[in-house]
């Protein structure tokens, strides 16, 4: 069951005023208790004339499961990985909470609104989510996913935060999701080409897991597609990793819910170290809004990630390209993460002949070691300097299985993944936050609005 809202931020700003083949690496499978928590994800799928969508998932224990969002009692086991093609809804995926497990959705398309490269990773259904740096203009369409994993309908208010400040938005709250189902929210034009907004997602009833797609457009040609991924909450320190080496734009935007001006401190945790980037080393945000910030110069096409301090809590993202070439151009999309986690394995359906990186960001006073494996294989031991980014290459494969370890660090991670799309540079970058696991103890908090 499908149901699409169109509140155009048009409607809603007038309110304010009025290539993938198998095989796939195998993971050894370890066997779990028959009482293990298992835990269910919801990954991004449709069908799209113009384009290839993929979702991969594994797990390292027994009791990997899938089965389409409207139809839960259809289960399919399919071992230790999962490969599926072109479904025309989001997949959801059980695994044991236990077991190294994940996914993540791949869009590749050579044309079309799909055009270019573009991945997602399989998310839990939560309470609350932000979404920094969404454009939804004449140029840029963004379209809110809003997915009901229960039986039981879910109510989500949505508040944007632009440069002005905080929008108050007709239709915004309140959007009722039935239980098993989704709920597509499109944002239309009504700010200028250059003002990026943020939205923080909440349910006043139940838990959904909620998608971004953001699609870019020079008048009626399209120049490529996105999925943005979800931000941590707002914080006083903040880390966003994955950025990814080579020409093209990159811009900073920082959002500030609260009702003080913040100064925030920018550094950049290079291969090299940590910097300054010239002219950002301090940036002031207006209480309520939302600003952003040129990184090109000051990154000079250099990869790693960014450590963003601040004495009143923001949240962040990156939005940036492939290429200075239009027509080759494929947009990106990176958000301030937690830290990677104790143990979590991602199935990347890029195709054999991407090539595919981890990009690992400390932003510790000490150096940290973290343990990348890829497939089947022994993981190595990685050293990420304290105050910098190392880059790990990952063996080429039709799907990359990427396995990390980064227990008791602060390292945060991410999957960048690259190959050419027809004449398009196609680029994507996965955020990597793995599941917690038993050991890392299960907080048990009620919830009014899940009931639990």
């Amino acid at each position: 069951m499908r149901r699409v809202i169109v509140v155009s931020i048009a409607v809603l700003a007038a309110a304010v005023a009025a290539a993938l083949a198998l095989p796939v690496q195998q993971p050894p499978v370890a066997v779990t208790a028959d009482d293990d928590i298992a835990i269910s994800l919801l990954c991004q799928s449709f069908k799209a004339a113009s384009a290839e969508v993929t979702v991969a998932a594994a797990s390292t224990g027994e009791g990997l499961r899938t089965a389409s969002l409207s139809r839960p009692d259809r289960v399919d086991e399919p071992g230790g990985v999962a490969v599926l093609r072109d479904r025309a809804e989001p997949v959801v995926v059980t695994v044991p909470r236990s077991a190294a497990s994940g996914g993540v959705s791949v869009v590749a398309a050579q044309a079309g609104p799909e055009r270019g490269l573009s991945a997602a990773t399989c998310l839990a259904p939560v309470t609350e989510q932000w979404f920094a740096g969404v454009l939804a203009n004449p140029s840029a369409q963004a379209q809110l996913v809003l997915a009901n994993l229960d039986s039981t309908e879910a109510a989500v208010d949505v508040t944007v935060y632009g440069r002005s400040g905080r929008l108050s938005v007709a239709g915004s709250r309140g959007i009722v999701v039935a239980g098993n189902s989704l709920t597509t929210v499109s944002l239309a034009a009504a700010i200028a080409a250059s003002d990026a907004v943020t939205l923080h997602v909440a349910s006043s009833q139940g838990r959904v897991s909620a998608a971004l797609r953001q699609r870019s457009w020079e008048g009626t040609t399209p120049l490529g597609a996105e999925w943005l991924p979800t931000a941590v909450a707002p914080a006083r320190s903040l880390v966003i990793p994955g950025i990814p080496a080579g020409p093209g734009s990159r811009e900073l935007v920082i959002t500030n819910p609260g009702d003080r001006t913040a100064s925030v401190n920018v550094d950049l945790l290079g291969t090299s170290g940590r910097s300054d980037i010239a002219g950002l080393e301090e940036v002031e945000v207006p209480a309520g809004a939302t600003r952003t910030f040129d990184l090109t110069n000051g990154l000079a096409e250099q990869p790693g990630g960014l450590r963003l301090t601040s004495q009143w809590p923001i949240t962040a993202g990156i939005r940036g390209n492939s290429a200075t070439e239009p027509a080759q151009r494929d947009p990106f999309l990176l958000a301030a993460l937690e830290p990677v986690g104790s143990d979590g394995q991602w199935p990347v359906p890029v195709g054999r002949q991407a090539g595919v990186e981890v990009l690992l960001s400390n932003p510790d006073t000490a150096d940290a070691r973290v343990a990348v494996g890829s497939g089947a294989g022994p993981a190595d031991e990685v050293v990420v300097p304290a105050g910098g980014s190392v880059v790990v290459p990952v063996r080429a494969a039709a799907t990359p299985l990427v396995r990390v370890k980064g227990a008791g660090t602060q390292v945060r991670a991410a999957v960048v993944a690259s190959r050419m799309v027809g004449d398009v540079r196609g680029l994507a970058v996965v955020p990597l936050v793995a599941l917690a696991s038993p050991a890392e103890g299960l907080p048990i908090v009620y919830d009014p609005r899940t009931g639990a």
